[in-house]
């Protein structure tokens, strides 16, 4: 076991005895996941984490969700990656928030529901996460669960882009032309950069 790693839950173990804070439990059960990164077993992870789940550890709910959701170390069980993703989720977090999103956009048969992984990502995007963001500006430029808005495209790879330092001119595949005067008005972002835009860059173009 890493030197450090092997510290962290000593210590931390040591905490939990003289207070029993769901922080300390949720720090053991983060230094056995990224131990076990490549086992086949994350059950000490696991059974920390609900100790701090149980006392409603956003992080540690969040984390079950994605060991669970992911198959990491334990049996795939998607119904109890939801649960757990939607305990934190309730309470505003919002890595939860867009997990949920995830997990409703790629899900298979009867439980894929685009509405819910849009409802999540909304949720996640008001509070700055920058992946729910930039899955919006995707979702609004396809069309795909929502009706096309180039507009709100724009403004979500907009959002995304000030935080990430990524260059909205790189990410977004809008062609303008296909923005009506009406869509451009309601841009807000372009509103404020059209003006910026030099004659000849007629499209953004992608890199990739």
């Amino acid at each position: 076991m890493n030197k450090h790693i092997k510290n962290i839950i000593l210590y931390n173990r040591k905490f939990t005895e003289i207070q029993s804070k769901s922080s300390a439990q949720y720090c053991i059960g983060l230094a056995f996941d990224l131990k076990n990164k490549a086992s086949q077993d994350n059950s000490e992870a696991v059974h920390w984490y609900k100790l701090a789940a149980g006392q409603g550890d956003s992080r540690a709910q969040n984390n079950l969700g994605c060991i669970f959701g992911n198959g990491h170390g334990v049996v795939q069980n998607y119904d109890e990656a939801v649960y757990w993703f939607e305990l934190a989720a309730e309470k505003c977090y919002s890595n939860s928030q867009y997990n949920l999103g995830v997990r409703y956009g790629h899900r298979v048969g009867s439980f894929k529901d685009y509405t819910e992984a849009v409802r999540w990502y909304k949720l996640a995007a008001a509070q700055d996460h920058t992946e729910a963001q930039y899955k919006l500006a995707d979702l609004y430029y396809r069309g795909k669960s929502v009706d096309k808005d180039y507009a709100k495209a724009v403004d979500f790879y907009n959002l995304a882009s000030l935080k990430s330092n990524k260059n909205l001119l790189v990410k977004l595949k809008v062609n303008l032309d296909e923005m009506t005067y009406q869509q451009l008005l309601d841009s807000k972002y372009m509103m404020q950069e059209l003006g910026g835009i030099s004659s000849r860059s007629g499209y953004f173009q992608s890199t990739e």
